[in-house]
């Protein structure tokens, strides 16, 4: 069976779409006469978790809603910042219902009876993210870095020596050099990267939960008890 050809007058291009060659095919949908048929939702299937808006039913994405609707309460500020690290850590991937004879579970993030990777003396884990550990572990640093920066902070290798100069690579708060690389510092509630820290110090603005009241208060108590 020959290729088939473009319908429009005088054009031997081969067809690709509705009868046209794609020069035609998009001078048709810009002038107006060929109106582009809705594309079908993915619907989720029954053992995966589905969107919480009504009449939806897509696959579930993130904070209860699928990649449509949660990118327009993104857009829109119907949804707040992003929760701390470790509550983002617990919510994507905690096991429930699980099967080890069958290796399956119902996975927060995967949906319902989800394969699941068990080892001998070690809790079960996804298998999602098992594989997604395996394929960053074949990636060479320099790359491992650059995407968890990006996928974490949204900053670049670029950026990130941008701040360090700015500090003079010394940590913002007890303006020190560790011999390691300054840790990230970002407000949890809002994902805004503030600075670059010290271990010591990054860790102490997590126990304190990045409230400047009880940091002040800390202060004029050693303050106080110094004298």
């Amino acid at each position: 069976m020959g290729e088939r050809i473009c319908s429009a007058e005088g054009c031997e291009d081969a067809a690709r779409a509705r009868g046209l060659c794609n020069k035609h095919y998009c001078r048709a949908r810009a002038s107006g006469v060929l109106i582009p048929s809705p594309r079908k939702p993915t619907l989720a299937s029954p053992t995966q978790r589905a969107c919480s808006v009504a009449d939806c039913g897509r696959p579930h994405l993130a904070r209860d809603l699928c990649g449509m609707h949660y990118g327009r309460a993104l857009r829109t500020g119907a949804l707040p910042g992003p929760p701390a690290q470790m509550a983002i850590r617990l919510d994507q991937h905690l096991l429930q219902n699980i099967d080890l004879e069958r290796k399956v579970a119902d996975c927060l993030q995967c949906g319902l009876r989800s394969p699941i990777r068990v080892r001998r003396g070690r809790s079960p884990e996804c298998l999602i993210v098992f594989r997604r550990r395996a394929r960053r572990a074949r990636l060479p640093p320099k790359t491992r870095r650059r995407k968890r920066l990006r996928r974490l902070y949204k900053l670049s290798p670029a950026e990130y020596e941008e701040m360090l100069r700015a500090q003079d690579g010394v940590c913002a708060i007890c303006r020190q050099t560790p011999p390691y690389p300054l840790y990230i510092d970002h407000c949890h509630r809002t994902g805004r990267v503030r600075g670059l820290l010290c271990a010591p110090c990054n860790t102490g603005l997590g126990m304190f939960r990045d409230s400047p009241e009880r940091a002040m208060r800390a202060a004029a108590y050693l303050a106080q008890r110094q004298k």
